[in-house]
Parts: structure tokens; C-alpha cells; sequence
């Protein structure tokens, strides 16, 4: 009789603890933007690329590939995800973009300035 063959460490452990679709786990995250739900798009990029942290750290959403190539994760694996996003420092916000015009007054001042000092 043959053995079966080990499975991966994380297939078990969202097999353990219930599998769920996308759907169902973004709907966990509330919703913002004019009441609607987060996407379950979202979600699919969070298991796929991650979700970059303030120090470059990246943080993926744990889950399997389901049959259809469909993706799942679990209740658990959506709180381990956001609760990392929670314990690391938040990102600096970016400030303002320049407009073109100020971009211009910038350049010509540091211009302004090199020429000043024989650059």
C-alpha cells in the first residue's frame, strides 16, 4: 500500500481552519468608499503581490489555490494578515505633488542658485 503524500504545511492550515472565497473575505473588511464593500480584487492582490509596509517589508494574505484556479484564504489568515499591517509603523504620508508651475520656479531657483555659487 502506498503512503500518501504529505501536504503542504499551508493547504492544511486553511483546510483547518475553513476555507473561504475572496468574496467572503473581503466582505470581512467592511466597506468604505459610498458603503460598498472592499473588492474581492483587492483581496486577490493581497494574496498575489502583498501589501508593502512602511520599513519595505511586504505582507501577503495567506491562501490556496482551490480547483478552477480559483483562490481561497480563511477567516484566520484575514485577521493574521490585517493584524500585521497593524503592528508595523504606519507609512509616512506623501505630501503634495507639484505643479508644473512650481516644479519651473523650483528648477529655475536651484539654477539660479548653482550659478550663484560658480557651478
Amino acid at each position: 500500500m502506498q503512503e500518501p503524500c504529505p501536504a503542504d504545511p499551508l493547504v492544511e492550515t486553511i483546510v483547518r481552519e475553513g476555507p473561504i472565497g475572496l468574496g467572503a473575505a473581503a466582505r470581512m473588511c467592511g466597506s468604505f468608499r459610498a458603503g460598498r464593500p472592499v473588492h474581492p480584487g483587492t483581496l486577490g492582490r493581497w494574496c498575489q503581490a502583498g501589501a508593502r509596509l512602511a520599513d519595505g517589508r511586504v505582507v501577503k494574505l495567506d491562501h490556496i489555490r482551490m480547483p478552477g484556479g480559483r483562490l481561497a484564504t480563511s477567516r484566520a489568515a484575514v485577521l493574521r494578515f490585517l493584524s500585521a499591517l497593524q503592528s508595523a509603523d504606519p507609512a509616512p504620508a506623501a505630501g503634495p505633488a507639484r505643479t508644473p508651475a512650481a516644479h519651473s520656479r523650483a528648477s529655475a531657483a536651484a539654477d539660479a542658485k548653482l550659478r550663484a555659487l560658480g557651478c
